[in-house]
């Protein structure tokens, strides 16, 4: 046995570390609860927040709690290194008070916590993960389906506390959670009349929404899963490609009308009157289209542009939707900060350096590049970690996700799952943590959990 082989066989252990149980419990609070989960607590430092890092700072502070370390490739330590001296740069030349600085740089400091994710589900394997999976996203599925169809409604509750409302919808975050439910039930349970059902009564609450962001990432995240399971090959797949035909005309049509609604001769006040999309004054405003978003956008570049193209962006903590005026094709709030496209966003915001920190620590965190995943299908793990990832990428294009408590972890989540299994492609064949036996829906991943003795046994025998 190599050595390779004997620290992936030995990174399962049959009882959880203190620290991944306490991470894992926050990450789950907005794949459960999505926007009202996350901000559970007394602001700014909410309790999925507060449990993550928590979970990440025992981690750091007792690994050898852990069998085995994840690995990852210097180019990424690099990246981790320089996010954080961005951080701490950013946050001496930013405005305003403390909290708003931090506030603004949320996102790269997330991304900061991805060793410690990774961590945490390479000691649970892959067994446990999918468990986790199924326990939070069908719990999601249990609120998010019924008030979505507004069968359950909103409750309000002391704001100093929750800060939403309960069972909140949150369509750019809850729609993609909900596809990845759909994919979960299909993978474990299979075609049965249930997970039909359970199909067609997704499929409707997510078409009642109005994110056109949220519709179109999640359609293109389950395409991805789909193709790195290997489910669109052959004459099935093409069967496969053909019934999501009928998902992507309806998108088409629910995206159409806040198009079009930038001509003259489109009446789009007349399908909001019509209860179809949005209010009338919503509609007749601008307000919420593709063009009233890209007017915001273009204003913002064009000042950043005009600032000379700052190395760190107008910087943490300015207000820079409501300083530019490209607060008017944004509702008007004066409270949004946020140009609802995460990329333009980061770009003024901190820069080009911002930007490209952020995307390479991603990259490099999730190796894409890395072990021999080539030519064969993708293991569960690896195809989920691309959906929420994907997912959450896309429908932040179009609205204020990634800079949200709720979609930085569930893309944290993402990343941890696809980058993780990289960490057995490098071993001829396939893995046993990674290897799917055939079962009920496509098979359920098979690993053998070691025995605290089992465990010892290899930390003696480690170089």
């Amino acid at each position: 046995m190599t050595k390779t082989t004997e620290r992936s066989a030995a990174a399962t252990v049959e009882r959880l570390p203190l620290s991944a149980m306490v991470g894992a419990a926050g990450l789950a609070i907005p794949l459960i609860g999505g926007r009202w989960g996350s901000y559970i607590g007394i602001s700014p430092l909410f309790l999925a927040d507060a449990l993550v890092i928590s979970g990440a700072s025992l981690t750091l502070m007792r690994p050898s709690s852990y069998p085995a370390m994840a690995r990852f490739p210097r180019v990424y330590w690099l990246c981790w290194t320089a996010t954080a001296l961005f951080i701490v740069a950013s946050m001496l030349q930013g405005y305003g008070d403390l909290v708003t600085r931090i506030r603004d740089l949320i996102p790269w400091f997330y991304l900061l916590l991805l060793p410690a994710v990774a961590q945490w589900a390479m000691v649970a394997g892959s067994r446990r993960i999918l468990d986790y999976l199924t326990i939070t996203l069908l719990a999601h599925a249990a609120w998010a389906i019924p008030a979505m169809l507004g069968v359950l409604p909103s409750i309000e509750l002391p704001a100093n506390v929750f800060g939403e409302a309960l069972f909140g919808v949150r369509a750019d975050v809850d729609v993609p959670l909900l596809a990845a439910s759909v994919v979960l039930v299909f993978y474990r349970w299979g075609m049965r009349p249930a997970t039909v059902l359970f199909l067609a009564l997704a499929a409707g609450a997510a078409t009642a929404q109005t994110s056109r962001a949220a519709l179109v990432a999640s359609v293109l995240a389950v395409v991805v899963f789909a193709f790195l399971r290997g489910h669109l090959r052959g004459a099935q797949g093409v069967v496969r490609v053909l019934a999501i035909v009928p998902m992507l005309a309806l998108i088409v049509v629910v995206l159409l009308p806040r198009l079009s609604s930038s001509s003259d001769q489109f009446d789009s006040g007349a399908l909001a009157r019509a209860g179809v999309y949005g209010s009338a004054e919503a509609s007749a405003s601008g307000e919420g289209t593709a063009n009233a978003r890209f007017e915001s956008w273009k204003i913002l570049v064009d000042h950043y542009a005009e600032e000379g193209y700052p190395a760190l962006g107008l910087g943490a903590g300015a207000e820079i939707v409501l300083e530019t005026g490209a607060v008017r094709y944004l509702s008007g709030a004066t409270d949004v900060r946020a140009p609802h496209n995460w990329w333009v966003h980061a770009l003024v915001r901190t820069g080009y350096i911002g930007l490209l920190l952020w995307i390479a620590l991603l990259v490099t965190g999730v190796r894409l590049r890395s072990g021999r995943w080539k030519g064969r299908d993708a293991g569960f793990d690896r195809a989920m970690g691309a959906l929420l990832m994907i997912s959450m990428c896309l429908t932040s294009t179009l609205g204020v996700v990634v800079e949200a408590p709720f979609g930085s972890h569930v893309l944290l989540v993402g990343a941890a799952l696809f980058g993780l299994s990289a960490q057995y492609q490098r071993i001829p064949g396939k893995s046993s943590a990674m290897v799917d036996s055939p079962g009920r829906g496509g098979g359920e991943p098979h690993e053998p959990r070691r025995s605290a003795a089992e465990v010892s046994t290899w930390r003696a025998k480690r170089p």
